[in-house]
């Protein structure tokens, strides 16, 4: 049995789990003490998402680079209105998230579901530079949209499995460019319907399944 002294409550605005040598394998934060997104030793956004309102874990892996994390937040207005989101995120070595679980709601519509992404075998570091471009006013519109658009194509979004908005639910898949090419519904009136896409993203064959008694 542990010897060891327990503590039966810690309030803290941030807990940080480190190996013997000091290498950051975890860290429980608020919403004022964000974690660091660390690569190779140094904080790749200093300020990411401060005064966002999030506060959850994040996750670093035997090297102590950010590999995943789970991030909450919500808010309300004067008037009533309000938004919640909860996520959580699993990255590809040294690349940003290929696994995402996530929550959204606002005014009572609410989305939920699963998503992958491809990610390209290069360094987050790539990322950034495509950011940084995007963020500079010297650079021409053209240009941006070159660099945005070969971004969307390596980073592509393959495949969501979840709850809409409008009350269906479905199950949609994407091509390595991150064209849809398949969409499996099941809307809130309960009738289902496929639909397959050609090579440019558009519907070339729908499938509907009318229910027993509908008109």
């Amino acid at each position: 049995m542990c010897k060891e002294s327990v503590l039966k409550q810690l309030n803290a605005e941030c807990v940080n789990i480190v190996e013997p040598d000091g290498t950051l394998r975890l860290s429980l934060y608020n919403s004022l003490n964000m974690a660091p997104i660390m690569m190779d030793g140094a904080n790749l956004l200093p300020g990411h998402r401060e005064g966002q309102g999030i506060s959850g874990i994040m996750f670093y892996n035997s090297e102590g680079d950010e590999c995943g994390g789970m991030g909450m937040s919500s808010r309300r207005e004067a008037d009533g209105s309000y938004y919640s989101s909860m996520s959580m995120t699993f990255d590809q070595y040294k690349q940003d998230q290929v696994v995402q679980v996530s929550v959204s709601e606002k005014n009572g519509q609410r989305s939920y579901g699963y998503t992958i992404y491809d990610r390209p075998n290069k360094h987050i570091s790539e990322n950034l530079k495509v950011r940084k471009t995007l963020e500079n006013p010297n650079v021409s519109q053209s240009e941006k949209e070159r660099v945005a658009q070969q971004y969307a194509l390596e980073n592509a979004v393959r495949m969501r499995l979840g709850k809409n908005t409008d009350g269906s639910v479905s199950v949609r898949i994407n091509d390595s460019k991150g064209n849809p090419k398949l969409d499996i519904t099941m809307g809130a009136d309960g009738v289902p319907c496929i639909v397959m896409y050609d090579k440019n993203g558009t519907p070339h064959r729908k499938f509907p399944a009318e229910t027993e008694g509908r008109a």
